[in-house]
C-alpha cells in the first residue's frame, strides 16, 4: 500500500495535470470557437449592443440647444454665404481615419470623425449641420453590406459617427457623405415662415458624394458566406416583446452578389438585425393605419383632425363602424401630415397620442405605433417636414410611450382631457385651444361648408360619457402599446432618394420597389411580433 507521502505526491500531480488540461482546453476551445457560428455562444452571452437609445438622447439635446441661424448672417434666404458649411470643401478635406472597436463575435464597430469647412475653406467651430454617412463594404467572395447613420454633432464644428459592420474579410469599402442642413435650419418650422414667400431651404441632401474605395483589415474576420448563413438561417427569431421590436429594427442590409468592384445594393438585399433573426409572417389579422408612407394601408389617413381633408371623415367612420376585435393587431403610423400642417414636433406627438388613446378606447386589439419615416429631403423647398424634425418626433414618441408611459396605455391615456376632440387647428405651430380655437373652427367650418356627421356627434357623446377616471382605468388597464422606429431600416437604401418624391420609397426598379417588398414585409413582421404578446 503506498505511503501517505506517495499518495499526496500523486494527488498534486493529478491536480497540476488537471489544471494544465483545463488551461490547454480553454486555449484550444477559444482559438477554434472564434470561427464557430453556433447559436449556443450568442444565447449564453447575449450581445449587449442589440439596440441603442443614444440616437434619441442626441436629437433631444440638439433640439433643445440649437440656435437657428448660427452662421453669422441675418438673411432670411438660404444662400451660400461664406460662413455656411460647404460640402464640397468639407469632402475635399475629408480623409477617413477609422477607429476599430471590438464588439462581438459577428459584428464590429468603426468610428469616423469629420471636420466641417465653410465656403472660405475655413474650419467651422460651431455645430448646426446634419451629415448622413453611408458605409458600403464587400467581401472577395461576393457578400455586400450597407448601413447608414446620422453623424453626431459635437457642436464645435466636428462630427462623429459609429457604424456597426459584419466581422468579415473586406475586398474594399466606401463611405458616402450627404449634407442636409446647416446652421440648424433643419429645425425651422413651416408655420414660422409661412408669411415669408421668398424663404427657401436649399434642396437637401444638398449633394451626394462617394469617397474612393479603401481597403480595411478587420481583426479575426469570419468567412463571409458562413457568416451570412448563420445570420439569416441559424439564429434565434426575434422575440415577441418591446425588446424584440427594437432588436428587429436595429440592423444592416446584406446580400450575396457576384464578386465585383464598387457593387450597388439591390432589391435582393435582406434586412439583417444585429441580434436576432427576422420572423416568418404567419398571421393575417394585422390592420395598417397610416399615411401614404404606410405600405398597403387598411386605412389611409393623415391629419385626422383637419376638417379640410377627407382623413377626418375616414377616422370618424373607422372608430364608429369598424371597431376591431381582440384578435386584431393594429399598426399605427402618423406624424408627417401634422408636421406638414404646421404643428411643432412636440404638438405632433400630442396629436399622435390622442389618436392612440381614441383608437384603444374603441378597439380592444393590440397596438403598435411605428414612428414616421425619416425624411431624406423636404417635400418642397419651403420649410416643412425636415429630417431633423421627423427624427425629433420619433425621439419624443419614444420618450412619451416607452420612458414616461412605460408602454402602459393606462399611464398614457387615463388623464388626457382631449379624447372627445376630433377637430383641431394650429396657431404658430401649436394646438389652438379654448374659446380662440372654437372661433377659428367656426370660421373654418363656414369656409369649407362643414357639417358634423351623426357618427361624430355620437362619438363625442360616447367619449364624454366615459370621462371618469374609474371608467377609463377599466378601459386602459393591463393593456400595452409598443413603439418601433424604422429609421435605420430605411435610411441606407439608395432608392429612397428619388427626385420629385422625397418622402416615399416607391421608386420602381425592374417592376418592383422597396415599398412593396421589404418595407411592407417589415410592417408585417413588426405586427406579428406585437400579435404574439398580450393585450
Amino acid at each position: 500500500m503506498p505511503s501517505w507521502t506517495t499518495r499526496r505526491v500523486v494527488r498534486r500531480w493529478m491536480t497540476a495535470g488537471g489544471i494544465v488540461w483545463v488551461v490547454f482546453y480553454t486555449w484550444w476551445y477559444n482559438k477554434h470557437s472564434w470561427n464557430d457560428l453556433s447559436m449556443a455562444s450568442t444565447e449564453k452571452r447575449p450581445d449587449p449592443h442589440c439596440y441603442s437609445t443614444q440616437q434619441y438622447a442626441a436629437i433631444h439635446s440638439l433640439a433643445q440647444n440649437a440656435v437657428i441661424g448660427n452662421c453669422g448672417d441675418d438673411t432670411k434666404f438660404h444662400r451660400p454665404t461664406p460662413h455656411r458649411t460647404s460640402l464640397k470643401v468639407t469632402v475635399a478635406q475629408f480623409h477617413p481615419s477609422l477607429e476599430i472597436h471590438e464588439e462581438s463575435t459577428y459584428f464590429i464597430q468603426i468610428t469616423v470623425q469629420l471636420q466641417a469647412y465653410n465656403y472660405n475653406q475655413q474650419a467651422r467651430h460651431q455645430g448646426g449641420d446634419e451629415f448622413v454617412g453611408t458605409i458600403t463594404g464587400w467581401s472577395p467572395d461576393g457578400v455586400l453590406f450597407q448601413t447608414a447613420r446620422v453623424w453626431t454633432d459635437l457642436r464645435n464644428g466636428t462630427y462623429r459617427v459609429t457604424f456597426r459592420i459584419p466581422r468579415m474579410e473586406l475586398a474594399a469599402y466606401r463611405i458616402t457623405l450627404m449634407h442636409y442642413y446647416t446652421c440648424y435650419d433643419g429645425f425651422l418650422q413651416y408655420s414660422t415662415t409661412a408669411g415669408a414667400s421668398t424663404y427657401r431651404l436649399q434642396r437637401g441632401p444638398m449633394m451626394l458624394l462617394n469617397s474612393s474605395s479603401f481597403f480595411l483589415q478587420l481583426p479575426h474576420p469570419k468567412d463571409a458566406e458562413s457568416l451570412l448563413h448563420y445570420l439569416w438561417e441559424e439564429r434565434k427569431v426575434c422575440e415577441s416583446s418591446q425588446d424584440g421590436i427594437e432588436q428587429l429594427t436595429e440592423g444592416i442590409w446584406m446580400e450575396r452578389i457576384a464578386p465585383q468592384s464598387n457593387p450597388e445594393l439591390t432589391l435582393n438585399a435582406q434586412w439583417t438585425p444585429f441580434c436576432c433573426r427576422a420572423p416568418t409572417v404567419t398571421t393575417n389579422h394585422i390592420l395598417r393605419i397610416g399615411s401614404s408612407t404606410m405600405p398597403q394601408p387598411t386605412l389611409q389617413v393623415g391629419d385626422v383632425y383637419d376638417l379640410k381633408r377627407n382623413f377626418h371623415d375616414k377616422w370618424i367612420q373607422f372608430l364608429w363602424h369598424r371597431a376591431p376585435t381582440e384578435e386584431n393587431t393594429i399598426v399605427l403610423s402618423s406624424g408627417l401630415h401634422f408636421l406638414f400642417n404646421g404643428y411643432h414636433p412636440a404638438d405632433c406627438v400630442q396629436l399622435i397620442l390622442r389618436m392612440i388613446c381614441q383608437l384603444a378606447h374603441r378597439c380592444s386589439g393590440r397596438i403598435l405605433v411605428v414612428g414616421p419615416v425619416p425624411i431624406q429631403q423636404q417635400l418642397y423647398d419651403r420649410v416643412d417636414m425636415t429630417d431633423l424634425n421627423v427624427m425629433w418626433i420619433n425621439a419624443l414618441l419614444h420618450q412619451a410611450i416607452q420612458v414616461e408611459g412605460a408602454g402602459q396605455l393606462e399611464r398614457i391615456c387615463v388623464d388626457r382631457t382631449d379624447l372627445a376632440e376630433f377637430q383641431t387647428v394650429p396657431r404658430v405651430g401649436h394646438i389652438l385651444k379654448g374659446a380662440e380655437a372654437e372661433k377659428a373652427l367656426e370660421r373654418l367650418r363656414a369656409k369649407v361648408s362643414f357639417q358634423m356627421s351623426v357618427e361624430e356627434i355620437e362619438l363625442i357623446k360616447f367619449f364624454h360619457e366615459t370621462t371618469s377616471k374609474e371608467a377609463r382605468i377599466r378601459i386602459y388597464s393591463n393593456r400595452t402599446v409598443w413603439f418601433a422606429n424604422i429609421e435605420q431600416f430605411l435610411r441606407p437604401r439608395p432608392e429612397t432618394y428619388v427626385q420629385g418624391d422625397k418622402i416615399h420609397d416607391k421608386r420602381d426598379i425592374n417592376g418592383t420597389s422597396l415599398f412593396q417588398t421589404a418595407h411592407s414585409e417589415l410592417i408585417d413582421q413588426l405586427g406579428m411580433l406585437r400579435a404574439g404578446a398580450g393585450p
